[in-house]
């Protein structure tokens, strides 16, 4: 038994051990459910459920929902984690109907969501905000957290960026952070809301004894880092055209201790012209603010008996303040607002960490850069692939990298990246690590390439057959073409029959005694193909090598290693599962994001949606089957993987979200792994995120080991 199945089995026995005299049903009719139909047998299993099966199977009868209903109380899914949502919107209703308790095969216990009262809240009508821009004259608009915001969690974490960057520079300022913040408080007990960017380096450099030289560089640095980290809210910028195509006045509000001309510097990097304002009120320059009131009553009489709307993000001096002179309000969510009421709990104990707080920055001037963000339900819309590039697979791809070129760098090893999952990441060596020493390469390979490679005798044939198990829906057929590229027998009697049909021994024996032979003679070939390919690209079996894949359960590897690498080799992973292969793997592992189980797993997205990484870590070509007697690749069908053209998209997002990163000189490998993994496990939250259809669909995977169908792996 392998490792894989081994945890199932006992993962079911902790978790259920209790529950082992109750009638339980199983949701599933695949391979993992005959696993524990078979081997905890001490359970009282009364029946199956199957979306898409009727009559019977493994011996047990397959349940309709009225039946399930009247016969137990309890249902545990058997699926990968990565499935488990789809299959758990199936059946919730009927479950919650019925008093039905749901788990998961993990011990994960299902909930029906009947309402998310609290998330609806900070949901907003797109057309009741352009409505409410129709029906009135003058149009006002915050600035900071409305029209723009900043790529970092608070405003403070500027300073905390800006001393961290200081540090690496011939003028460190010890404490910049707290003494900015405090001669920023100075500045307002002395001039009030009058108070500048001017008059708080001032005080500054009286706190800290600085010569106006460094305080001037100090001043000019942190407008730089505004103009850096500043990003234009594109929903909002839109009602700000909107009311300029219907010809409004526009005015701009903003309690601030920047000038007018500095903000125009931020409008103008933003793609927003200051041309678009009536008139501009600055608290600074004013000599008044919004907060209390008294900027307002001055706006008011500015503008009498003129209806006035005002957007903006703060709920007293946008809000109250506004609406006690008149001021019809909207009000504008801001990214903080919105991450601190969906992600709060998920990110309490990484927010005090800086470094965490810069990559959430970053996460939700993204995710949440619009007031609009949100679905009925108060769910994160995910409408776009490079959103989710961009968010949700940029972090982790970045921070594997990041750890990746640190260890092999430490080590001085040639980068190898597998196919078809390294393909974007060999992209992005290229791209972002070309100042690197390390040398890279993209190998062509596949489980069943370098599986047929490796064949030797009877025991290995007999090993694939048993590993290459997920191709047995095919006829026997088309199951020697696809796994051992041997064309079958014309008077074969097996030729037509479903490989599941056959008891294994016998069909084992079958393709051993007629077509071992020739299975070993084509591996022969297949080798020094290989190894001529090798040659080529300049990889040496004896070589420091850093062998790259995305989520192992050591199959592949396995390959690898009686192929002959392995002497001086690692594997990196983004992470490992149990062992899928009944043998001890040789080479050291290096996993990115640790071990879990796509079947058992409660804590480790990566490892729980590894069929989703799958789909969006692939290549432009279709799956690499091995190389033709000139040493030409051969490639599935066409050659073409119709699914990339869709998925280069969320690839673009990756790379814009790593060019950012870098720009912003975020350290991703100071990160802690769990926290960027808990991140990318927001997108698949069913909870928290409503991904648009057309993103789902996009998530399409076809291998020929298993299937001649191209799936959906992440559709209703």
């Amino acid at each position: 038994m392998t490792p894989i199945d081994q945890d199932i089995i006992d993962t079911f026995r902790r978790n259920f051990s209790k529950q082992s005299d109750k009638p339980m049903i199983l949701y599933g009719t695949g391979d993992k459910t005959k696993l524990l139909l078979d081997e905890c047998t001490e359970y009282h299993f009364i029946g199956l459920m199957d979306g898409r099966r009727v009559g019977s199977c493994y011996g047990l009868p397959i349940l309709s929902e009225e039946e399930a209903a009247s016969k137990a109380r309890m249902l545990i899914i058997v699926c990968n984690l990565s499935s488990l949502e789809i299959i758990y919107q199936r059946i919730a209703a009927f479950a919650d109907q019925n008093n039905i308790e749901v788990y998961h095969i993990s011990g994960r216990k299902m909930c029906y969501q009947k309402d998310h009262a609290s998330a609806k809240k900070l949901y907003c009508d797109r057309e009741e905000y352009q409505r409410a821009i129709r029906e009135h004259e003058v149009i006002s608009f915050d600035l900071f957290d409305t029209l723009i915001m900043r790529r970092c969690l608070y405003p403070d974490d500027l300073f905390d960026i800006m001393e961290e960057h200081l540090s690496k520079t011939n003028m460190p300022q010890k404490d910049f952070a707290r003494n900015r913040k405090k001669a920023e408080h100075d500045a307002i007990s002395k001039f009030g809301c009058k108070y500048t960017l001017e008059t708080i380096y001032q005080r500054y450099g009286q706190l800290t004894n600085q010569t106006q030289a460094v305080v001037k560089d100090l001043y000019g640095l942190e407008l730089a880092y505004e103009l850096e980290y500043t990003v234009a809210r594109r929903d909002v910028v839109n009602l700000l055209e909107y009311a300029k195509a219907l010809h409004k006045k526009m005015i701009l509000v903003s309690d601030m201790y920047l000038t007018k001309g500095q903000l125009e510097q931020l409008l103008k990097k933003n793609g927003i012209s200051i041309n678009y304002f009536t008139d501009v009120y600055i608290s600074c320059e004013a000599g008044m603010a919004k907060s209390d009131g008294q900027l307002w009553h001055s706006i008011v009489e500015s503008y009498p008996n003129v209806n006035i709307l005002h957007f903006g993000d703060h709920p007293v001096s946008d809000g109250t303040r506004a609406s006690q002179e008149g001021i019809h309000t909207l009000h504008i969510n801001s990214g903080a607002e919105l991450a601190a009421a969906l992600l709060g709990c998920r990110w309490h104990n990484w927010e005090k960490d800086t470094e965490c707080r810069r990559l959430m920055g970053l996460f939700v001037s993204g995710i949440f850069n619009s007031p609009f963000c949100l679905d009925s339900m108060g769910k994160i819309k995910v409408e776009t692939l490079e959103e989710a590039g961009f968010c949700f697979f940029g972090p982790v791809t970045t921070y594997f990298m990041e750890k990746l070129y640190q260890r092999a760098g430490e080590r001085q090893q040639k980068i190898l990246f597998l196919a078809r999952d390294g393909w974007i990441l060999k992209k992005i060596a290229d791209q972002y690590y070309s100042n690197s020493p390390l040398k890279t390469e993209y190998v062509l390979t596949s489980r069943r390439a370098i599986a047929i490679a490796q064949i030797d005798s009877n025991e290995d044939i007999e090993n694939l057959f048993y590993i290459f198990n997920s191709a047995a829906g095919y006829t026997f057929q088309v199951y020697l073409k696809m796994i051992f590229d041997i064309e079958i027998d014309h008077n074969d009697v097996y030729r037509d029959t479903i490989v599941r049909d056959v008891e294994k021994n016998i069909l084992l024996n079958h393709l051993k005694k007629v077509y071992g032979k020739r299975i070993i003679e084509k591996s022969k070939i297949q080798k020094q193909l290989y190894k001529k390919y090798f040659e080529t690209i300049n990889v040496n079996l004896d070589d420091d090598l850093a062998i790259v894949n995305f989520v192992g359960s050591g199959i592949t590897q396995s390959f690898f290693e009686k192929f002959g690498f392995g002497k001086q080799s690692e594997f990196y992973y983004f992470a490992m599962t149990p062992l899928n292969v009944e043998m001890e793997l040789k080479s050291p592992v290096y996993t990115i994001f640790d071990y879990g189980s796509i079947y058992t797993s409660k804590d480790n997205p990566i490892v729980e949606y590894t069929v989703l990484g799958e789909c969006v870590f692939s290549s432009p070509a279709s799956q690499f089957m091995g190389f033709a007697t000139d040493g030409i690749p051969i490639y599935a069908e066409d050659g073409q993987n119709p699914e990339y053209c869709l998925m280069q998209m969320c690839h673009d997002g990756i790379l814009n979200f790593i060019g950012r990163a870098k720009t912003l000189d975020i350290d991703m490998k100071q990160l802690p792994p769990e926290f960027v993994n808990s991140m990318y496990g927001i997108l698949f939250d069913s909870k928290l995120c409503a991904v648009d259809e057309k993103v789902r669909r996009a998530f399409r995977m076809k291998d020929l080991v298993k299937s001649e169908k191209t799936c959906n792996v992440w559709a209703d």
